[in-house]
């Protein structure tokens, strides 16, 4: 399985807008909170990857008594779970370091002796 990509948005409209786009193409809603939401390309292989797949398959099956045949179905199992996903969150403000105050001279404490 691949990590999916990441894509962070700034707040919940434009996560919705995000998720629309993504949707009108081909991905569905695979897991869905609060501030995340992760999408899946509905994807079973290319027409072009399971036409070469038949054509191998049925010249390896002629050899393999209809082992060959096996290919096609391999091929599409391994295209469906190796499809992009997609991660979409809100980005959160990242927190500033605390500012150094400098403290003053007359402030100091001086060491007892």
């Amino acid at each position: 399985m691949v990590s999916p990509r990441i894509r962070e948005v700034q707040d919940k409209q434009e996560m919705q807008r995000v998720v629309d786009d993504f949707m009108t193409q081909g991905y569905t809603i695979k897991d869905q909170g609060t501030d995340t939401t992760l999408l899946k390309k509905k994807l079973w292989g290319s027409a072009a990857g399971i036409i070469v797949s038949i054509i191998l398959g049925g010249i390896v099956a002629i050899f393999t008594v209809g082992l060959g045949l096996l290919i096609i179905p391999a091929y599409m199992i391994y295209a469906h779970y190796s499809a992009p996903e997609v991660l979409i969150r809100i980005a959160r403000a990242q927190p500033q370091a605390p500012s150094q105050v400098l403290a003053e001279p007359d402030v100091v404490a001086q060491p007892q002796r």
